[in-house]
């Protein structure tokens, strides 16, 4: 199975374009999607305020992956200017 990583510029996806969409194999662990979400959007991560913005990254893409690790459809504001949504296809 795939999961489906889609990065939003903005705090609830609405009528917004995907700004960037990348597959992983669902095998991936959460500290490579985020990772891939650090490096992908340097520019808005770097806007976070706190001690270490990887780790608010990685406490998102696990609220996103829910319980089941797959993701339900959910979207999860890292901040107001970056959301994701992990799924499957």
């Amino acid at each position: 199975m795939t999961l489906i990583v889609d990065i939003y510029h903005g705090y609830q996806s609405g009528d917004q374009e995907v700004a960037q969409s990348y597959a992983f194999p669902d095998s991936v662990t959460s500290d490579e999607i985020a990772r891939w979400i650090y490096n992908a959007e340097p520019e808005r991560v770097q806007r976070l305020t706190g001690d270490d913005p990887f780790k608010q990254v990685l406490e998102t893409v696990r609220l996103a992956r829910g319980s089941d690790g797959k993701g339900n459809a959910m979207e999860a504001a890292i901040a107001y200017w970056l959301t994701i949504n992990i799924r499957t296809p």
